[in-house]
């Protein structure tokens, strides 16, 4: 079983100019701010941390070896960088967010994100947008299939 994430640290990521160290300490995490606090940086460097194959598999397709690396480089500067600066940083439990990726435990994350800006089409929630958008673990066609989407469902 995986480790629980005890510290993240941040630097040139996008709102995070500076070295940002948030302490977790294998507890769950609420985030909330002001506007232009980084709250949706925190949200992008997560993300890229546990979605990092999806983010990546769009810029594979049609290429060599070489010209996807060029793609993805190119792609994690231009989306993440701080004001296109030399490399951004992120940190798992004091190592680098690829190790963490390429551990062990890391298949054993079971991790689900929602971002109002995914979902809310005016000022309503649409649940296509919920389905066809947002990072949830698992099979989405599955929980598509659930009717609870469709009427209200009965706690038993």
């Amino acid at each position: 079983m995986a480790d629980k994430i005890e510290q993240l640290k941040i630097e040139k990521f996008k709102a995070f100019k500076h070295e940002t160290v948030l302490n977790i300490e294998k507890r769950n995490l609420l985030v909330y701010g002001e506007n232009g606090a980084g709250k949706s940086s925190l949200f992008d460097a997560l993300k890229l941390v546990f979605f990092y194959q999806r983010i990546i598999e769009g810029h594979q397709e049609g290429a060599t070896p070489e010209e996807q690396r060029e793609r993805l480089a190119s792609y994690l500067s231009n989306r993440y960088d701080h004001r296109n600066d030399l490399g951004f940083k992120i940190e798992v439990n004091g190592g680098d967010y690829l190790n963490f990726i390429n551990s062990a435990d890391y298949a054993d994350y079971r991790v689900s994100m929602i971002s109002n800006n995914d979902i809310q089409v005016g000022e309503f929630i649409s649940y296509k947008e919920l389905l066809e958008k947002v990072f949830i673990y698992g099979d989405v066609k599955d929980f598509m299939k659930t009717k609870c989407l469709w009427k209200p469902c009965l706690m038993k």
